[in-house]
């Protein structure tokens, strides 16, 4: 079986992790050949990634991706997009090819993409339930219930941002403003940085010029593939995105018993967090901010597993690639059992592209097995 799996730039964090975990479990289940699309990965995991899978640099650009992930496909029992665009230059050149897409961030609120993915044969999917009801299916295991306030031992209050270290939309830098408002407090604080990303030379030059050497470390980054269970020692996890609704580094800290401090964002998709005392709000609210974190920060006992809340046992026990898995394995089977007539497939494949402008690549043929 041919699955090829796309997404514009690989970071190798947030959804690309929780699916490279996935993938994993997926060659179990059945002989997959993965390809993997992209224009960009770090180099630190290109050799990780390809031991489950083989890579293909696509060009930079919408359309030049677009028109080399259709010759990528061609021939493939199943497209995982994960973006708009891989999705739709897929269904519109292959309309009867099998697709999962991977919903994220804001996509599930565009109307024509609920349509679309109405059409699909799987979403799979980490948003609210209000949010899903858009693309007619079940989000049983993929939202977070509510949970009770969890009390820590330590005095230094532990930090972490976890995942790629962006100025623009992950909005890293707000968390050296949340530190040095903390400080005046009087409260011992320490914040982690651990990633990687564009802006990263600039978060140290910040880190220096506000003389918070003592308070925050720049960590490298950590794969998905081992045992997240180093995050426990954290009480927090941040996020500042502007734009992701459910950043899934932030999830992964909420299994191991973190309570997210995050940004609202647009289109309230953080509402089935609200029952979470620590909303981060714009910056000039920041001191309210400091203000529920001192509130809530109170000596205790050590954490063990069995005290963490309702909120972290059920997203352990719920949001898994292994129970991922027993859900997606009867469309594997499906899959198996009825691939196209190759005839029929290369031509519709060639009238598509044709209607629709999608050109040959000078080096490999669109049509060549």
């Amino acid at each position: 079986m041919k699955i090829v799996y796309s997404h514009y730039s690989f970071q190798y964090s947030g959804i690309d992790g929780f699916a490279a975990r996935l993938f994993q479990l997926l060659s179990r289940e059945t002989t997959v050949d993965w390809e993997i699309v992209t224009t960009h990965i770090p180099d630190q995991y290109a050799h990780e990634v390809q031991q489950w899978g083989t890579i293909h640099s696509a060009p930079e650009g919408l359309e030049a991706y677009s028109t080399f992930l259709c010759e990528r496909i061609h021939n493939a029992d199943l497209l995982i997009a994960t973006s708009p665009y891989d999705l739709f230059a897929a269904r519109t050149i292959a309309p009867k090819m099998p697709i999962w897409f991977w919903a994220h961030g804001v996509t599930p609120v565009w109307n024509w993409m609920c349509r679309l993915c109405q059409t699909l044969d799987v979403t799979l999917f980490h948003i609210n339930p209000q949010l899903a009801r858009n693309f007619h299916c079940s989000a049983g295991r993929h939202w977070v219930p509510r949970y009770d306030l969890q009390k820590h031992s330590q005095t230094c209050l532990e930090l972490l941002y976890f995942g790629r270290l962006d100025w623009v939309n992950k909005r890293c830098h707000w968390g050296l403003q949340l530190i040095k408002a903390i400080q005046k407090t009087g409260l011992d604080i320490r914040l982690d940085y651990v990633g990687s990303g564009p802006g990263e030379a600039a978060l140290r030059e910040k880190i220096h010029k506000m003389h918070l050497g003592n308070q925050v470390r720049l960590l490298p980054p950590v794969s998905p593939f081992g045992d997240q269970s180093w995050m426990g020692r954290y009480h927090h996890i941040l996020s500042f995105s502007k734009l992701e609704c459910t950043p899934l580094g932030v999830l992964e800290g909420v299994s191991q018993g973190l309570l997210p401090i995050y940004t609202p964002v647009p289109f309230r998709a953080f509402d089935y967090l609200a029952d979470a005392p620590l909303e981060l709000g714009p910056s000039p609210k920041i001191a309210a901010m400091v203000a529920l974190i001192s509130a809530h920060w109170t000596a205790g006992t050590t954490r063990t597993p069995d005290q963490y809340g309702p909120l972290a046992q059920h997203f352990q026990t719920r949001f898994s690639p292994e129970q991922a898995i027993s859900e997606l394995r009867p469309f594997l089977l499906k899959l198996q059992a009825r691939k196209p007539d190759s005839g029929a497939f290369d031509s519709l494949w060639s009238a598509n592209c044709v209607k629709f402008g999608f050109r040959k690549s000078r080096q490999t043929s669109l049509f060549s097995r």
